[in-house]
């Protein structure tokens, strides 16, 4: 597909900032998963905090409450010295708004919020009452509204036991707002709001608009966890409708949980907020490009017309003018083109030139292939004169009447006639590449003949070659026989012919 100048710019400007803007939409994308898990990671261990802290308070009332089960008084069902002593320990208890001893089957005894002797009415709710009294442990009760103060509260209930079985029910009656300053003590973003759950999924306490919500059941989003669920991260909406996250992590003590909720707008405003930045940056920086692009098109076209004209002028031949204008590389061809043009004619005649040339070196070629046709036919003429040499060698050794041995320049056979093969017992094959001492020199002539080998490849020369000698040789299978040798030296090795 062909496409103008100022299309393939604009492709160039798109190719460039596009991937660009891509790019940095993935960054924001990954800091934006990393900061979210960062701030889940701190919302579910400022959770963890609260609950370990809320754990202390329940367990320091249920201290208290153990210590006072603990009064002799009540051993010997002395009330009155009993209210008198539970006064001065609630007066040490400031989160506590009052107390209460009730009979394990439910009606109340006492409650320091009224006059000892009183007439008390039935209790609120026993869920926790009958808990301690069927465990024998502490129990935390749910939120409820108290039948004598008419105020939300919670409970922590310890059992008396005596003689093995419970004999009274001592509880101690929590400010939900004494639990509230739990969360407003703690230490985390303003955006949070921090919530205590009974295990009705009612608030018990909050950080923030305590008056409104305590006492109510939590909207969807608190009231998710199961009650195997120790701890977790849920997303959904608040109260009041509004996106959220929550952490929340359970009680040890109590079936409460500890939420902390944090609006989806504080967390994904900023991720919001880099889109719209980047979008807003892309958009101008590819409008900007195309314009850009657009104007440097318009000023390359020109040119690039012009030197269609100049082309076509120095097709026909005629003079061409230089070009002067803004691009160095349009000014370049221009000129290039101009020296094509003074070429032309030159190379013409070199043209010709180099015909003649051609024509003598083919020539010349004709004779060198002839040349070497001779040398090849001479060559081969060589060769099958050395084959022919090679035969009538081998016929000699092979018909030959003595024994002859070739061996190197170390003493190492080479190969022998069949006459050796006769005379000494061993085969061609059998001795190839073994060495004379190893074969036909007896034991007693070894040492001599070593002394002799390595005479000969110092100094090329030895007493025993080029001459008739008679000497012992050994057969192969060891017997000795008396022979007359010649040993004749050749450019590769030496040649001995034997005669028995």
């Amino acid at each position: 597909m062909r496409l103008r100048i100022r299309s393939h710019l604009i492709l160039l400007v798109l190719a460039t900032t596009v991937p660009l803007i891509l790019f940095a939409s993935m960054v924001i994308v990954l800091l934006a998963q990393q900061q979210r898990a960062s701030v889940e990671r701190e919302m579910r261990e400022t959770a963890h905090t609260l609950a370990l802290a809320l754990d202390r308070e329940l367990h320091a009332s249920i201290t208290a409450l153990e210590a006072l089960a603990s009064s002799d008084y009540l051993d010997h069902g002395d009330l009155k010295r009993f209210y008198e002593q539970a006064q001065r320990v609630l007066k040490g208890r400031p989160t506590w708004n009052t107390m209460v001893l009730g009979e394990p089957s439910g009606p109340q005894l006492l409650n320091l919020f009224s006059a000892f002797g009183a007439k008390l009415p039935p209790r609120a709710d026993l869920t926790a009452h009958r808990q301690a009294i069927a465990t024998r442990r502490p129990a935390v009760s749910n939120v409820f509204t108290g039948a004598v103060s008419k105020q939300t509260v919670v409970s922590v209930e310890v059992p008396v036991i005596r003689d093995g079985a419970a004999k009274y029910v001592l509880v101690g009656s929590i400010r939900p707002a004494a639990l509230g300053e739990i969360l407003t003590r703690a230490r985390f973003s303003p955006a949070w709001t921090a919530s205590i759950l009974d295990g009705n999924k009612k608030i018990v306490a909050r950080s923030r608009d305590a008056e409104r919500y305590v006492g109510q059941v939590a909207g969807p989003l608190l009231s998710a966890p199961r009650p195997d669920q120790l701890e977790g991260w849920r997303t959904g909406n608040e109260e009041d409708g509004t996106p959220s996250y929550a952490a929340f992590s359970r009680s040890s003590v109590s079936p409460w949980y500890v939420v902390l909720v944090a609006p989806a707008q504080a967390l994904d405003a900023p991720l919001r907020r880099s889109f719209w930045l980047v979008a807003i940056v892309g958009v101008v920086m590819v409008m900007g490009g195309l314009a850009l692009a657009t104007v440097l098109g318009q000023r390359i076209a020109r040119p690039v017309s012009q030197l269609t004209a100049i082309a076509t002028a120095l097709q026909r031949g005629d003079a061409l003018p230089p070009l002067a204008t803004p691009i160095d590389e349009v000014n370049r061809v221009s000129l290039a083109m101009g020296n094509a043009a003074s070429l032309l004619l030159q190379r013409s005649s070199e043209r010709e030139a180099i015909v003649e040339s051609d024509r003598a070196a083919r020539a010349e070629a004709e004779a060198a292939r002839t040349a070497a046709e001779g040398a090849a036919r001479e060559v081969r003429r060589s060769e099958e004169a050395l084959r022919e040499s090679e035969e009538r060698m081998r016929l000699t050794l092979d018909h030959s009447l003595d024994a002859v041995i070739i061996a190197d320049r170390e003493g190492r056979i080479i190969t022998w006639n069949p006459r050796a093969e006769q005379l000494l017992g061993w085969s061609r094959d059998e001795v190839r590449g073994q060495t004379l001492a190893d074969t036909i020199v007896p034991p007693s002539h070894r040492e001599a003949h070593r002394r002799g080998i390595e005479r000969y490849l110092a100094t090329g020369e030895g007493p025993v070659l080029n001459r008739l000698i008679e000497l012992p040789a050994r057969r192969r299978d060891g017997s000795e026989i008396p022979v007359e040798m010649a040993i004749t030296p050749v450019r590769l090795g030496g040649a001995l012919i034997i005669r028995e």
